[in-house]
């Protein structure tokens, strides 16, 4: 009977010992992944640089579809989910006049526009 418990036990240890590792192999590839590609710049190939305007009650969602349209960013949802789901929608955006390029990545545009 003793052998037949450490015989399970040790079963049972190194299923979740498996399980774990995997676990932590998974979230390991999502930050190389997450930081491979989050802050890329939309284009490379020489900067385009524009101005763009935020006035005081703006949304991210305006400001997404404005870069958008200057071609500054490829996908106004990649900003706003970006905004919602990280730090920076602790911080307002700050109305001003910002001169932005397509050489930015999602991140230094944020950073621009909340003052972060």
């Amino acid at each position: 009977m003793n052998k037949k418990f450490w015989r399970t036990f040790f079963s049972v240890f190194l299923d979740a010992l498996l399980i774990v590792a995997l676990i932590l192999i998974f979230l390991w590839m999502k930050k190389i992944a997450y930081y491979s590609f989050s802050n890329r710049p939309y284009q490379r190939d020489g900067s385009r640089t524009i101005e763009i305007q935020i006035d005081k009650k703006e949304t991210v969602k305006a400001v997404a579809a404005q870069l958008e349209r200057q071609g500054i960013i490829g996908d106004k949802k990649y900003l706003i989910i970006r905004y919602q789901c990280s730090t920076y929608h602790i911080y307002k955006l700050r109305a001003g006049t910002y001169q932005v390029s397509s050489d930015m990545g999602v991140d230094d545009l944020l950073d621009e526009f909340t003052g972060r």
